[in-house]
């Protein structure tokens, strides 16, 4: 054989060689493409029914919380369901820190699990306090502590969407999957809306479901109480709708507040509610009860604020008679009025 020959034939193996190397690089790298491309559809899959499954927890807690449906009249059966809330809620978390996942989505599920668990401690901290906010003794510190933790929930949304969908998608794009990412991108907040996180709005919201009076079935008939009017003690201002009022700062302020049962039936433990709030000032909560309220009749209770009012800045004194059993007309059980505290 001559030496051109050899050398067509060396070059030609050679060739035949580097192809069969390049093919089998490629053959490696489209292995190790598709095996990672699975491992991002896999974590796609399971954190997008662990967020669904988280949204279906908020709405079922905030149906507990706010409209009365199930147990929520009865404390304890109320806290028997919460605590079964948190204990998904715990393993929810749990799942959120044992997902598979490529190394590329390491922050993206360490996001996830930090909304995980804001969520876990809202609902844990909740569970723990609602017994009491559905009851008589010290309901107010109970109230205030449950809209405290709706900050969590808050953080938890604003980490999601701030957070952990931008870095998730980031990721995605980058693999050229996140068009078919299942994942919620919008419509997963797990808090409803933010005025949960007003301790007023939180005690009204769970009246709804408790209001006055006790259990048991509803006697026929019309129910319904009405708020009259609402004097300051001891300086004796009458609050007004329509102009505000200036009370003198004083450690002994009340008020009576002058409510009328105009329904066809005696009732029991009627709740009278003041809340008073200023601009960059915690919210006063303070409650007394009517213990018995013959039908017809009307009766003044004195509410003594649990805390000293700020001064010399206007304040709103939210006064409210909550509905009793079989009420249906609310619209004069509430009222707001403006005032200043001055020294």
């Amino acid at each position: 054989m001559d030496s051109q020959t050899l050398w067509v034939r060396r070059l030609i193996a050679l060739g035949v060689g580097v192809l069969v190397l390049i093919l089998l690089v490629w053959g490696i790298h489209s292995c190790q493409v598709s095996r990672k491309h699975s491992a991002f559809r896999s974590y796609d899959r399971e954190a997008s029914s662990l967020i669904q499954e988280s949204n279906q927890l908020s709405g079922q807690l905030f149906q507990l919380l706010g409209n009365g449906s199930g147990n929520s009249s009865n404390p304890v059966d109320a806290t028997n369901t919460a605590n079964g809330f948190r204990v998904q809620a715990e393993e929810q978390a749990d799942r959120a820190r044992t997902i598979g996942h490529p190394s590329e989505l390491n922050r993206a599920n360490n996001y996830l699990v930090e909304t995980m668990q804001f969520r876990a401690d809202g609902i844990s901290n909740i569970a723990n306090q609602l017994r009491t906010a559905l009851g008589d003794q010290g309901r107010a510190d109970a109230i205030r502590a449950i809209a405290g933790q709706m900050r969590n929930f808050d953080a938890s949304d604003v980490i999601y969407s701030q957070r952990y969908i931008p870095e998730f998608e980031k990721q995605f794009k980058s693999q050229g999957l996140l068009a078919e990412a299942q994942v919620p991108k919008t419509n997963s907040a797990f808090l409803p809306d933010i005025a949960w996180l007003d301790p007023t709005t939180v005690a009204d919201r769970i009246a709804r479901g408790t209001g006055s009076g006790s259990s048991g079935p509803v006697a026929p008939g019309v129910h319904g109480t009405s708020l009259d009017s609402v004097v300051v003690k001891p300086g004796g201002q009458t609050l007004s709708t329509t102009s505000a009022t200036d009370i003198p700062a004083s450690a002994n302020t009340s008020f009576d507040v002058q409510v009328t049962n105009g329904g066809e039936n005696d009732e029991k433990n009627v709740t009278v509610r003041i809340t008073i709030a200023a601009s960059g000032s915690k919210s006063i909560v303070t409650e007394q009860k009517i213990q018995s309220f013959p039908k017809g009749t009307q009766q003044t209770v004195n509410v003594a604020p649990t805390q000293t009012p700020p001064t010399g800045i206007p304040v709103e004194i939210t006064v409210q008679v909550l509905p009793v059993p079989g009420e249906k007309n609310v619209a004069n059980n509430k009222a707001t009025y403006r005032a200043i505290f001055t020294h």
